[in-house]
């Protein structure tokens, strides 16, 4: 191969790759209602569950889905209850969205510590339910779900595209 066309073939692989991340993916619904979803304490009562977004380098998940609960009060103690048995707190509560965080320290050979953050939102007129989850590994204990690292990636990539999904459904997107 000549020296022309390995850079003729480099230029149309950059070309083609430029923009794309390729660590993302759609999550599928399968996936998200695994039990091993990590953030599967947070569907209440669902049907049609649909990926938006996934990153395999920053485990990560933006998803949406239908709950058969109609009641904004009930649907929050219903996912209150599953999330605190399965060791989440609510950290905020925003005007459309509240913030759960989960700590998990490392055990037995295990080198990190596991910080987690979920982003939900509730839309009781549609029953539309909005969720962000993000996981980051730490060396020492963290008391809160990191800002450097995955929790710079969290703030710059995932939630913004949970707003983005959140208030484009408001927008009739």
């Amino acid at each position: 191969m000549s020296h022309r066309t390995s850079i003729g073939i480099l230029a149309l692989l950059t070309a083609i790759t430029a923009g794309c991340d390729l660590n993302s993916y759609m999550p599928s619904a399968e996936k998200l209602r695994n039990r091993s979803n990590p953030s599967a304490a947070f569907i209440v009562g669902e049907h049609d569950i649909r990926g938006i977004y996934g990153n395999m380098d920053v485990d990560s998940a933006i998803y949406t889905y239908q709950t058969d609960t109609k009641d904004e009060e009930e649907f929050w103690a219903s996912l209150d209850k599953a999330t605190s048995d399965d060791g989440w707190t609510l950290r905020e509560e925003r005007d459309n969205y509240r913030c759960y965080v989960r700590i998990i320290p490392r055990t037995g050979q295990q080198v990190f510590h596991s910080a987690e953050e979920v982003r939900v939102a509730f839309k009781p007129q549609s029953q539309q339910v909005f969720l962000a989850w993000v996981q980051a590994d730490e060396r020492s204990l963290p008391k809160d779900f990191p800002s450097d690292g995955e929790g710079r990636f969290a703030k710059n990539v995932i939630w913004p595209r949970f707003e983005e999904a959140l208030y484009g459904a408001e927008d009739g997107k």
